[in-house]
């Protein structure tokens, strides 16, 4: 480790490592920090993303457990909305893996990568970042022209910041288990308050002999409550068997934050670019990162470190992504308002054969409100659910009706 680089990365995440394999390949001098001794250790990821996630990443299919073409989405009384089928929709990827092969990318351009080390604090001065790192007990100091934060939910770089506030965060908690009862192509998503309230448990069949079985919790349910709820109504998932593995963590959802200060950018999970409906996070901090090392190598080139030029990249990420992240986030406080009775009705609604098609067409869980304009342009009754528990907002309906003609 050199005492000054152009860009300093921490955290070594598929966002960070992104952005150091981007910055490092137009020759600048780039340090990865990871302060974990593996890299995608400890898992923290459901690991299901789509195909474009992949595409994004610049990684093939060395990393995809199984193909993902049906889900079946579960109604708390036990009905069930099957949808797909005809296309592959999502795909089970090991992210530990994933991880790796996109710290080795950073690698291979040129990024020197770090392990066990931990970022402690940043001093701004004469235009440039001190960065603080603790490596085996040492205290180590490293200059660089550009800090770019990418460690996580908890980001040290955000809080030095003074811009990591309390946010909406869901706790998630999985196992992996022995496939029983399992459709090998099909995932199954459990709507149900009491046991996973404010979001929603999930089954993932990983293609070889394995579950990934978990649930999330928004309103102080304890993960490990809701996971013994979870156990309790899909007991065939499980049957007495050792869970082969156990993986949790907190889910930031995208609320609006600044992501940009003089010397600092906030990238994937650190910048909350997760998507509010899912907790998905690759895909939208991928796409961050792409902005984020644009703007970075731009910095770098024109020697323009100030907040007014960094600023970029955020208007950059917005105009990119943040439609469907507003959208998501009103999706999200539409669904945490529907009670167990509405849920039940509103599914035996989608299992008409004309909206179950609609589903089929417009179902993307990179951009869900795509499907909500769509059902609601052909069943406007659907509003009732939407009006009932929450007052939706009807412009960003008029705003969608207008892209679709443009």
């Amino acid at each position: 480790m050199k005492q000054c680089y152009d860009a300093v990365v921490v955290g070594a995440g598929p966002a960070g490592s992104a952005v150091a394999r981007d910055v490092a390949s137009r020759g600048f001098s780039v340090l990865l920090l990871e302060e974990h001794s593996v890299i995608g250790q400890p898992l923290h990821c459901s690991g299901l993303v789509t195909p474009r996630t992949l595409t994004l990443a610049n990684v093939g299919e060395q990393v995809v457990q199984n193909e993902l073409r049906r889900a079946v989405i579960q109604s708390p009384l036990g009905e069930q909305l099957p949808i797909g089928g005809d296309r592959v929709y999502a795909l089970a990827v090991d992210r530990v893996r994933l991880d790796q092969a996109m710290a080795g990318q950073a690698q291979e351009s040129g990024a020197e990568l770090i392990l066990d080390a931990r970022f402690l604090e940043l001093e701004q001065a004469n235009g440039l970042v001190r960065t603080w790192v603790e490596r085996h007990g040492r205290r180590t100091r490293v200059m660089t022209k550009l800090l770019i934060g990418a460690d996580g939910a908890q980001s040290r770089v955000a809080k030095q910041l003074g811009v990591h506030r309390s946010h909406r965060t869901v706790i998630g908690l999985a196992a992996e288990v022995r496939a029983k009862e399992a459709v090998r192509d099909q995932v199954t998503v459990l709507l149900d308050k009491d046991v996973a309230p404010g979001w929603f448990a999930w089954v993932i069949p990983l293609g070889d002999g394995r579950l990934r079985v978990g649930t999330g919790t928004a309103n102080g349910l304890k993960p490990v409550d809701s996971f013994r709820r979870l156990r309790a109504r899909l007991p065939q998932y499980f049957n007495g068997d050792p869970m082969l593995a156990m993986a949790g963590g907190r889910i930031p959802l995208w609320s609006p934050m600044r992501l940009y200060s003089d010397n600092v950018l906030l990238v994937g999970d650190a910048a909350r670019q997760v998507k509010p409906t899912t907790g998905g996070g690759v895909y939208m901090g991928l796409v961050g990162a792409k902005h984020a090392a644009s703007v970075a190598v731009e910095a770098l080139q024109r020697e323009d470190f100030s907040a007014a030029f960094l600023s970029r990249y955020q208007k950059a990420f917005m105009a990119d992504a943040g439609d469907e992240l507003k959208r998501g986030s009103d999706l999200r406080r539409l669904f945490a308002a529907l009670s167990n009775a509405h849920l039940e009705r509103l599914l035996a609604r989608l299992r008409s054969e004309r909206l179950a098609g609609l589903i089929n067409n417009h179902g993307d869980i990179d951009f869900p409100s795509r499907l909500l304009y769509e059902l609601l342009r052909a069943a406007p009754s659907l509003a009732a659910f939407v009006r009932a528990p929450l007052r939706f907002p009807r412009a960003w309906l008029r705003r969608r009706a207008r892209q679709e003609e443009a």
